[in-house]
């Protein structure tokens, strides 16, 4: 679904902040 899909990206995103 897109929403998972949407929900998935933003822990990456997520994530590649905290490593930053």
């Amino acid at each position: 679904s897109f929403t998972a899909l949407f929900q998935r990206v933003g822990e990456e995103k997520r994530q590649a902040e905290e490593d930053m």
